[in-house]
């Protein structure tokens, strides 16, 4: 106190002691393309508009890629750098793909192209029966563990 000059109420009003504001992750959507998906996001800063598109398509935007995640989105172009395929993140999604998980790795333009498809299907559906619609999502093919890489066969 006698070198700081501050009382106790002082010091721990100082800004060196508050806590620091987390970025608060986007809410996603209760609908939409990526409804249901878990997304993490690498090779970006946080505070693009990345995180916010993909709430907005109903994607839950997760800090790190874990057992539950779906998607991870890598913000450049194929082939992924050095800087990228050696990530922590990236790594783990490779591993967990190879186990057999459902996580897909995708770039920041395909996820934007899947989403911009899935508009596209919105409003072909509206012009269309309902039946031949299905639930409104566009399905976004991955493969089932044990089966061939192809959609084709």
């Amino acid at each position: 106190m006698e070198k700081t000059g501050l009382d106790i109420a002082g010091y721990l009003a100082a800004p060196w002691r508050r806590e620091t504001q987390r970025r608060a992750r986007p809410k996603p959507a209760a609908k939409g393309p990526l409804a249901g998906e878990r997304v993490a996001i690498i090779a970006s800063p946080h505070n693009t508009e990345l995180p916010a598109l993909i709430a907005a398509a109903g994607g839950r935007v997760m800090a790190d890629v874990g057992r539950t995640t779906t998607m991870l989105v890598v913000a450049g172009e194929r082939p992924f750098s050095s800087g990228v395929r050696t990530a922590a993140s990236y790594l783990k999604a490779e591993a967990l793909a190879a186990d057999g998980g459902v996580i897909r790795i995708v770039t920041a333009e395909e996820l934007r192209d899947q989403i911009a498809a899935a508009a596209q299907a919105r409003q072909t559906c509206g012009q269309r029966s309902r039946s031949d619609c299905g639930r409104g999502r566009v399905a976004m093919w991955r493969p089932r563990p044990g089966t061939a890489l192809s959609p084709f066969g």
